[in-house]
């Protein structure tokens, strides 16, 4: 039986893809001819692109979507502005030529990118496959398949199409085919053949002269079901109805089967695969969007300087042109043209002022994220050994989203479990078996260990609790380490407590030892006559109620072989199947005596303790949806007799039991199924019932004749197998465990601490979602569960307003006296911050009073208990569809005092709902973490999505930003990497608009001293190279390189990532501050060098006195903001200053002469006139004090967390230093104490 989690995904996809409309069904005719298919209109070709772009619609499509941006649209605007003769002095190249650069690189960039997706498909498409025709068997490539084609497919070879199955060396024509890269699942699914077909074999010449018509319904994109008939040329009582299980999907691989042939019904863009695809959503990060708000701000600005100085300029050519005969405006000052010439100023000051938007900044903020991808990729941290892969960055546009992540929402099946499930506890008629435990203490790892010690250093450093907490997480987050030891363990731990245990459990050989499950007792009962026969008829369902096939376990085989102990009469066994929880059970039941051998088409064969090949019938296999929640097979026993054996969900299952069942065992068994479900394990409860012949006869004809039904075929299937699963005998319940990724507690407590908000959002059922929440630690005992549930919109809404008094009052309850210090309550203010970006439309969001602001005792814990929240898929829809409830329900979920939410029994599409929710109405950062096909969904509706490689294909990575191994790897994506990405771009964009500002404000100021006449002050070509040659690389070098912190210091102290969230680094706050820095800076550069300069030198000397100046400031603040120093960001500093000095020696040279003659010789005496070198001298001092000056108040005077730990390295550092000197101990004690009053002083 597949996961319940999985089947909730099949489900969605199956309702998401209902046509609306019934259409004519297609006709496919076996090795159908040219004619045939042009008359059916059934020439689509097999050929399937994915690129974006085409060679002709590559430079229109391209440039469509680079002038989308702002920023482009502008240069664009001022290239056209600059071109008009007498708007500007400037040459129009200089302002074209890096605009065709940076549109030059952008495109570029694309066509490789695309490219490398033409190259995929060419791959793709170019593959070979075999094709049956005229009697001989030919090789051609994919793209040349064709409808009605007859195909053979090898093992291990894909679908180039969609296929009917014809036949296949297996018994009755059965197949093995793992869907991986259609719905992530790598177990295998059989497709049977029909009973026309399956015994035709590899007769070339019979394939070949093949015929019949095939009847199957319109192209569409769902690939859990199909309708048609085989033999649509025949008499309705000769045809014979077509579903999935006859399907070969494209996409899909052959496995475990040598060979198989089928028609093909489907190619090209009609395939299911092609049509379930669709283009990944077009991400953007928080920074981006905050980025072209400042761009619209400088617009404002930009226009506003404009307009001033045009309007100053006409005024004072109208006041002072008769006196200033030398200009020769006398005329235009007197017959009123001055407004025209204004008008004319107005489009010169926007082409001068233009540079205050950084046209090299896109340019950069590519390179400089392409890089930081890199680095990801590169990280050993994220290494992965068992899967010989690393961390992978899909895309590097959301490199800053990783610092700013404030929800992270999970699956559950193979992200925090590991998706290896094993038999670990069962219950037989009430009965209780399995002695595992799984209440081991969970330890925390070195990093954890290791900023525990820094913490408690910092505290006799003199570090305040107050400046800790300004960064720190909450005060019931700050305090998860300490309740560490209540949670629930790693798996890990248990299995090496209990392996000298495991190991003396043995199966009826008694040499097999049992893995998991470790109960004597439960093999002695099994030789007993009453407890033996139940148990006996347990066994037998965990076997037959199954969809698995046995087949030889190659490994072990060539192991054997090599080692001479290889028994053909006896091969190794593996079981392969959809569903890894019915592996687990028929693995089990092979430890136990029951071996699963053969299965010949619907008969199985199974060798007992006590008997070898016993032969059962499977006579209908009704299988398992999330809608039916359960599985059944009829079998017919070696005695002829008829029974019914199923499997499935409890709720499903309990309400179908016989009314003679004994209260005593069925009160046991639920009892049992708390107890298994409350330590974290899937459950199922298994049953029997006895087929009476005649009811079974009259019902066989109702579900063939519903099986054969063309329309709403499984709605009446399920109605017939809705009228034989009834009246069951309890056998007990299966308890399977799937044990924690490595790491995941300890990642869960680090995402924590760093003031994230975790959601768990799985399709498993309420309890086992619950108790996997614990042993992982989500949940620990510090919160109360809420849970949201009711069977109307009614009911819902009572709930919410109970569990939203529950937490208000919880609130109150922390608020009495005076007690509380609200002005540093980071809980409330992240609160306040929350209410006041999650109001909708409607405005009808209120804030809180501080009054209202949870506090804190003298221990940091909350003084109302926090709460966890537990929502039901099934009772979400009621949640929602009512603007009330609506309301409420975001008020829950962004209360401080709402610290995790579980969510059980999601389908596809309401994790995706979910995750929109938060991102849209709570204004929220998202992330989304899965494995599986069926997290695609969320994946691309959060803000970052992250895929898991995993046991459920590689889905969710191929529709992923980010792919990972283990989720433990998570914590280092998001604190280091995440944060570092964050700190590093948000000084490239602040340093890039700061130095645009100094050098648009010098502009500014020159037109002070140039009567507003739109002279330029600089050279035109050295106006728009400003930020293309002499300040890009340094600030590309800190954007690449810098780190104020270590990854092990990042890793030790999780509270620093809350910055981000916050955006304390990068604001309209931060970015106006930046602004004005530049704002002053031009003031200095300008008015100290130019009237140093110009009284001795003349225009343009000053102009490239002031010009030198001005790099050199700049370079100074980029010194300032560099943290870390290595070889290449040397490099990149001085090598950009050495170079604007030679640019400026050459122009100013006698061969530049006829190019740029107003250059000539104005280095030569700019570098020879003292008062140049003085005044850049007081500059740069002005600049570095001023630096300086900031950043010592802030660290002495405002001192953060960061801050605290690096006094804690320098100290650290100076007592290694110490002891590779062979100090005393007195000057080590001396200097420690020095250091520690340091820091006391400094907090």
């Amino acid at each position: 039986m597949a996961g319940s989690e999985q089947e909730n995904g099949d489900q969605e996809r199956r309702a998401s893809h209902v046509e609306e409309e019934q259409e004519d069904p297609r006709t496919v005719i076996c090795n159908m001819t040219a004619e045939e298919r042009l008359a059916a209109e059934l020439q689509v070709t097999n050929y399937v692109s994915t690129t974006k772009y085409t060679v002709l619609n590559f430079l229109p499509k391209n440039l469509w979507e680079q002038f989308g941006k702002a920023a482009n649209l502008y240069f664009l605007i001022m290239a056209v502005v600059v071109s008009i003769p007498g708007v500007s002095t400037i040459d129009p190249w200089s302002s074209i030529l890096p605009l065709v650069f940076v549109l030059s690189v952008t495109a570029v960039k694309a066509a490789i990118e695309d490219y490398h997706r033409y190259k995929e498909d060419r791959l793709t498409n170019g593959r070979k496959t075999l094709r049956i025709k005229n009697g001989k068997m030919e090789e051609i490539r994919w793209q040349d398949v064709e409808v009605g084609d007859v195909l053979k497919i090898l093992d291990g070879e894909q679908f180039p199409a969609d296929l009917m199955l014809l036949t296949s060396p297996k018994d009755k024509g059965e197949a093995s085919v793992q869907t991986a890269n259609l719905d992530g699942e790598t177990n295998l699914k059989k497709r049977v053949s029909l009973v026309a077909t399956c015994d035709i074999g590899e007769d070339l010449k019979a394939l070949s002269e093949l015929r019949r018509q095939i009847s199957v319904e319109q192209p569409n994109a769902n690939m859990h079901s199909l309708e048609g008939v085989w033999g649509a040329d025949l008499e309705p009582d000769d045809q014979v109805p077509l579903s999935i299980e006859q399907i070969l999907l494209r996409g899909a691989k052959l496995s475990d089967t040598d060979w198989a042939i089928g028609v093909v019904i489907y190619t090209g863009t009609d395939t299911k695969i092609v049509r379930n695809a669709s283009d990944p959503p077009h991400k953007r990060s928080k920074m981006e969007h905050t980025m072209n708000k400042q761009m619209y701000m400088i617009f404002i600005i930009q226009f506003i300087m404009c307009l001033v100085c045009a309007i100053i300029s006409g005024l004072w050519l109208r006041e002072n042109a008769p006196t200033h005969w030398y200009l020769e405006r006398q005329d235009d000052a007197a017959h009123g043209e001055v407004a025209k010439i204004a008008i004319r100023n107005f489009f010169a000051y926007y082409v001068l002022y233009s540079v205050m938007v950084p046209i090299s900044l896109y340019v950069s903020m590519e390179l400089v994220k392409v890089s930081q991808a890199l680095l990801i990729n590169v990280d050993i941290e994220m290494y992965d050994e068992e899967t010989n892969t690393t961390a992978i960055a899909r895309t590097s546009d959301l490199n800053e989203e990783l610092g700013q992540v404030e929800y992270v929402f999970s699956d559950k099946t193979g992200t925090l479990t590991a998706n290896r499930m094993s038999f670990y506890k069962c219950s037989i008629a009430g009965k209780a078996y399995g002695l595992g435990n799984r209440a081991d203490l969970m330890g925390k790892d070195d990093d954890e260990q290791a900023g525990d010690d820094d913490h408690d250093a910092l505290a006799a450093m003199g570090a305040s609790a107050a400046a800790y907490k300004e960064d720190s997480v909450d005060s019931i987050d700050a305090d998860d380490a300490k309740r560490s030891a209540q949670v629930a363990p790693e798996p890990e731990h248990r299995l090496q407590r209990n392996n000298s245990l495991v190991s003396k459990m043995t199966m009826g050989d008694g040499k097999t030892p049992l893995g998991e499950f470790y109960d004597p007792s439960f093999m002695s009962d099994l030789e007993k006559s009453k407890e033996g026969d139940l148990i006996r008829e347990y066994i037998l369902c965990l076997v037959l109620c199954s969809t698995v096939t046995p087949a030889v376990d190659k490994a072990k085989k060539a192991q054997l072989e090599a080692a001479g102990k290889y028994d053909p009469n006896h091969p190794p066994l593996k079981w392969v199947g959809p569903s890894v929880d019915e592996i687990a059970l028929v693995e089990a039941a092979a430890k136990f005596g029951y071996v699963f051998h053969t299965r010949n088409r619907n008969v199985i064969v199974l060798d007992t303790p006590w008997k070898k090949n016993v032969e059962y019938t499977i006579e209908y296999l009704i299988d398992f949806t999330s809608a039916r929640a359960r599985m059944s097979v009829i079998v017919k026993l070696p005695n002829g007799r008829h029974r019914l054996y199923c499997k499935g969900a409890d709720a499903a299952m309990i309400k179908r039991l016989s009314k003679d069942v004994d209260p005593k065992v069925l009160a046991e068994t639920k009892e049992r199924l708390e107890d298994f479900s409350g330590e974290g394990l899937r459950t199922l409860l298994v049953g029997y019932t006895d087929v009476d012949p005649e009811f079974y006869a009259k019902w066989s004809e109702e579900y063939e004749a519903a099986s054969r039904s063309i329309g709403n075929r499984a709605e009446k299937m399920n109605a017939a197998a809705e009228s034989i699963e009834q009246n069951f005998e309890i056998l007990g319940v299966s308890a399977i465990e799937d044990a924690l990724q490595d790491g995941v507690p300890t990642t869960l407590r680090k995402i924590r601490r760093a003031r994230m908000k975790v959601w768990m959002l799985t399709g498993d059922k309420r309890g086992t979602a619950v108790n996997i929440s614990k042993s992982c630690g989500l949940v620990d005992d510090s919160l109360k569960l809420a849970y949201l549930e009711g069977e109307s919109t009614r009911e819902i809404n009572v709930a919410l307003k109970g569990i939203l008094a529950d937490l208000n009052s919880a609130v109150a309850a922390g608020t009495g006296g005076s007690g509380g210090n609200d002005s540093k309550n980071v809980v409330h203010e992240h609160h306040v911050e929350m209410q006041q970006r999650s109001s909708d439309e409607d405005d009808e969001r209120k804030q809180p009073d501080k009054e209202s602001s949870p506090v804190t005792d003298g221990d940091g814990k909350p003084a109302g208990q926090a709460t966890a929240l537990v929502v039901d898929g099934a009772f979400l829809p009621y949640a929602l569809n009512s603007k009330s409830n609506r309301k409420m329900f975001l008020d829950i979920i962004s209360h401080p005092q709402t610290r995790v939410v579980v969510c059980s029994r999601m389908a596809p599409k309401q994790k995706a709902i979910i995750v929109e929710l938060v991102r849209e109405k709570l204004g929220a950062t998202t992330l989304a973490i899965g494995d599986g096909a069926n997290d695609v969904s969320m994946i691309q509706a959060a803000h970052v999505g992250i895929g898991i490689r995993g046991k459920e294909g590689l889905q969710a990575v191929n529709n992923s930003d980010y792919a990972i191994s283990q989720f433990r790897f998570l914590a280092r994506l998001l604190l280091v990497h995440g944060r570092l990405s964050y700190k590093r771009n948000s000084k490239l964009i602040l340093y890039s608009y700061y130095k645009n500002m100094a050098i648009s404000f010098t502009q500014l100021w020159f037109s002070f001293v140039s009567a507003f006449s739109t002279q330029e002050i600089y050279d035109g070509v050295l106006l728009n190279t400003f930020n293309l040659f002499f300040t890009a690389l340094p600030i590309m070098g800190v954007a690449v390189f810098d780190r104020d912190l270590n990854p092990k210091e990042l890793m030790q102290n999780p509270e620093i990532y809350y910055s981000g969230i916050i955006d304390r680094g990068f604001n309209l706050t931060v970015f106006w501050a930046w602004v004005g820095e530049g704002f002053f800076h031009s003031i200095w550069v300008f008015f100290i060098t130019w009237y140093a300069v110009e009284p001795v030198l003349g225009l343009w000397s000053a102009s490239i006195a002031t010009y030198s100046v001005l790099v050199l400031a700049v370079s100074v603040k980029i010194g300032l903001i560099t943290t870390t120093w290595t070889w290449i960001t040397h490099l990149f500093l001085w090598g950009s200053i050495i170079f604007w000095f030679l640019y400026a020696f050459a122009v100013s040279s006698e061969s530049a002469m006829e190019f740029v003659p107003h250059q000539f010789n104005t280095f030569d005496q700019v570098t020879s006139e003292p008062t140049f070198w003085l005044s850049t001298l007081i500059v740069c001092v002005i600049v570095y004090v001023t630096g300086i000056s900031w950043m010592y108040y802030n660290r002495h005077f405002r001192p953060r967390l960061k801050h605290h730990i690096q006094d804690l390295r320098a100290v650290k550092q100076q007592r290694r230093d110490s002891r590779n000197a062979g100090a005393d101990g007195a000057f080590s004690r001396r200097g420690t104490a020095t250091n520690a009053n340091a820091a006391e002083r400094a907090v």
